[in-house]
């Protein structure tokens, strides 16, 4: 007579079938994903090489320039006088020549008489730097000419954050470099610098593995832990691999995702630190922050930084909007980088807001 149970040997083959089931569609799930995964790193792969073909770089730069120390991690080479160009697609979008002093600086003036009383000297990355512009066309350069009481320093080199600066003053280097008393230090920030100083994948994997890498100890100092690579090996790791994937890749996504506050905070604490070192050097040398004019590329505006900066007491001038970056002939045609007309018009800004012709 039929009692409305089902046997166990019933009950236990059906959940059998049921679990080898949903294996076997999770199998099947996970493969697909996988295969798809693949057939897109492939895809992403060609698109990246394409896109990297389009693009090259050439001349002694690339050869002669570059060198390594444990203070910076890559520097200019002293005294040389080199050639860089970039082309796109074959096409010509910058032939510049960079010509460096003995302490691997780029010049910042043809002649720099000893009666200039006073040094004001430039830290930053490209911007500061010149890339793609030749030595006359350098911001630095062109504060140089304007300012005839001072003696200009161009200490920006491609690739650089804040925490070069630092590591420059911490060294003691700067002291023995700068010959006089009396100046101001400036630092040009772009808002890429917070991904510098944080040591984002992007950075951490290219460019930036040999870069100091700063932290707090336990007494809520800001000390050098090495650089990015050796200072936080297992993230390093991590980094690599992410890194090495072609969809990421194309995209251009970095880790972390977003910038976030405490990012903009560590950073504004580094310059604060570096401005702090410099006081110590030279008491009577002044330090500003120059934010400068926003590309339109950039994921967030240079202002961010600013109640950061006025927390920790850091003079700023705000020239985020001085100079409409979207504009014909405010970048390098091709290329993202300042014209050598808007690095006039930012010296010139300058030099009228730090009276630097008085």
């Amino acid at each position: 007579m039929y009692n409305g149970r089902v046997s166990d040997g019933a009950i236990d083959s059906g959940r059998l079938r049921r679990w080898l089931k949903n294996v076997l569609a999770l199998a099947f799930g996970l493969l697909l994903v996988f295969v798809t995964w693949r057939g897109l790193e492939k895809l992403f792969h060609l698109l990246n090489e394409r896109n990297d073909g389009r693009i090259s770089f050439e001349g002694s730069y690339y050869t002669d320039y570059l060198r390594y120390d444990d203070v910076v991690g890559p520097k200019g080479a002293p005294n040389v006088r080199v050639q860089s160009v970039k082309r796109i697609d074959g096409d010509v979008i910058y032939d510049a020549t960079y010509t460096t002093d003995e302490f691997g600086r780029r010049i910042a003036y043809a002649s720099q008489p000893p009666n200039r009383e006073r040094f004001l000297a430039f830290f930053g990355c490209s911007y500061t730097f010149g890339e793609g512009l030749e030595d006359d066309e350098t911001l630095p350069w062109q504060v140089a000419a304007m300012a005839p009481k001072y003696r200009v320093y161009n200490y920006g080199c491609s690739g650089y954050g804040p925490q070069q600066m630092l590591a420059k003053l911490n060294s003691g280097e700067f002291a023995r470099e700068v010959a006089k008393p009396s100046g101001m230090l400036v630092y040009v920030f772009i808002p890429h610098h917070v991904r510098r100083a944080i040591g984002s994948m992007r950075v951490a994997t290219k460019w930036g593995r040999t870069f100091p890498y700063y932290v707090f100890d336990a007494d809520l100092r800001l000390v050098r832990n090495g650089s990015f690579t050796t200072g936080r090996p297992h993230l390093t790791k991590w980094y690599n691999f992410l890194g090495g994937i072609d969809t990421f890749r194309y995209f251009g996504l970095d880790f972390p995702v977003f910038v976030t506050g405490k990012h903009l905070e560590f950073t504004a604490q580094i310059i604060q630190r570096a401005e702090a070192v410099s006081r110590e050097i030279f008491p009577d040398a002044g330090f500003c922050v120059l934010l400068y004019p926003d590309s339109p590329r950039a994921e967030m505006s240079g202002r961010r930084i600013i109640p950061d900066l006025k927390k920790l007491g850091v003079e700023y001038l705000d020239f985020t909007s001085l100079v409409d970056m979207r504009k014909e002939g405010a970048t390098i045609k091709g290329d993202d980088h300042p014209s050598a007309a808007a690095q006039k018009r930012v010296a010139a800004a300058l030099v009228e807001a730090l009276h630097l012709t008085d």
